[in-house]
């Protein structure tokens, strides 16, 4: 994943990518979000989702209030419709939950630039660590999702890693390309296929 992910490039993807750009589009979900530079995450663009995966959409806000109306003007005759506000990274965020008939959605948003989020730099991390890791990796992530396991939880499982999985994706932002790429074929998935 040298250059940055597009939704677009769902239309020549798996048999579900297809079938989620055209839910996007058919719904203009990503449309009605243009002035909150939306961002499509989550399993599904990266292969790595199961049956029960939801679409994620990062987002960010700078007035609440016109943020909150916009989703409700957009979304709520939508089945499954909420809105939550919370607190995430210490900073307010809005989580807004809603389905069409064939996927659920989950859109978040903070003030934040959503290339920020912690969010968006586990997308990024997770695609170069597939792309260095391979189809054997990969393969078990998936069995690890469908076992129940959170997405970052399985990446950290895999490679060995004991801490704070969410801090430890997203602390390898920092690495530079050549240093995760020794990173990941140097963790316990490689040394156990040695032996």
């Amino acid at each position: 994943m040298s250059k940055p992910f597009s939704a677009d490039s769902l239309q020549h993807g798996n048999r579900k990518q297809k079938l989620l750009w055209k839910d996007l589009n058919e719904h203009s979900i990503l449309n009605k979000l243009v002035d909150y530079n939306p961002f499509l995450a989550g399993t599904i663009p990266l292969d790595i989702d199961h049956g029960k995966s939801d679409v994620d959409i990062l987002c960010e806000y700078s007035e609440r209030k016109e943020f909150v109306s916009s989703l409700e003007s957009s979304f709520d005759n939508l089945e499954g419709f909420e809105i939550i506000e919370r607190y995430f990274q210490e900073l307010p965020s809005i989580l807004c939950r809603f389905k069409t008939e064939k996927f659920e959605y989950e859109i978040f948003a903070q003030t934040l630039p959503v290339s920020q989020q912690m969010g968006y730099v586990h997308f990024t991390i997770e695609g170069k660590i597939l792309s260095i890791a391979g189809s054997e990796f990969k393969e078990r992530i998936q069995t690890l999702k469908r076992d129940g396991w959170k997405t970052e939880e399985a990446f950290c499982k895999l490679l060995g890693v004991r801490e704070d999985p969410y801090e430890f994706l997203f602390g390898l932002n920092f690495f530079p390309p050549e240093n995760l790429i020794k990173f990941v074929l140097k963790s316990e998935f490689f040394l156990k296929k040695d032996k």
